[in-house]
């Protein structure tokens, strides 16, 4: 079982990669796109793989495996949109990695996709504009304006919102889930 949830995993994480290549060279996507490539490219590899693998080992039955899922997926997508808001938020030596190093792929995420969704056309315009400059790298000047169309449109907080939102969702289906396994005969 396990090796057969190590090769759905590839192929996860290569679709995912694929939609994120296809989304950043492409235009701008809406959420439920950004939503989709987070649960291949990230979500499966950072929560429910992992689990999913330590609850096989552990002896877990399928169904058991199915039921933390949904609270795997959820913690899973917190994860990737904690990341993306941190990508804005923090400064690229206590990230580890250049600050809006996602900006500067082209990538979309939740930040790029609200913004896109909930700006006025021109300042929507202007925006994908600066995304879609993947060839080089965004001056200052520029990390600087799409930071404040960010913020004009109220970009972080709602984001930091969705992000807060998987969390509790996951940890309260995971909480579910832990609470029922005081009647289970075994895994």
């Amino acid at each position: 079982r396990v090796i057969e949830l190590l090769g759905t995993d590839i192929e996860q994480v290569v679709f995912g990669e694929f939609i994120d290549l296809v989304q950043t060279e492409g235009p701008a996507v809406d959420h439920d796109q950004v939503r989709t490539k987070t649960e291949y490219k990230s979500a499966w590899y950072t929560f429910l793989q992992p689990t999913m693998i330590g609850m096989m080992v552990a002896g877990a039955d399928d169904a058991i495996i199915q039921q933390a899922n949904d609270g795997l997926l959820n913690m899973g997508l917190g994860f990737q949109i904690q990341d993306d808001w941190l990508d804005w938020q923090v400064s690229g030596d206590e990230l580890g990695k250049p600050a809006l190093n996602y900006l500067n792929e082209g990538q979309q995420t939740y930040i790029t996709s609200y913004v896109l969704q909930n700006a006025d056309t021109d300042t929507a315009d202007e925006f994908e504009s600066l995304r879609r400059q993947i060839v080089q790298n965004l001056t200052d000047d520029q990390l600087d304006r799409a930071r404040e169309i960010v913020e004009f449109v109220d970009g972080f907080n709602a984001v930091e919102s969705q992000f807060t939102e998987h969390y509790q969702q996951g940890l309260d289906q995971l909480q579910s889930l832990w609470n029922q396994a005081a009647t289970w005969d075994r895994w």
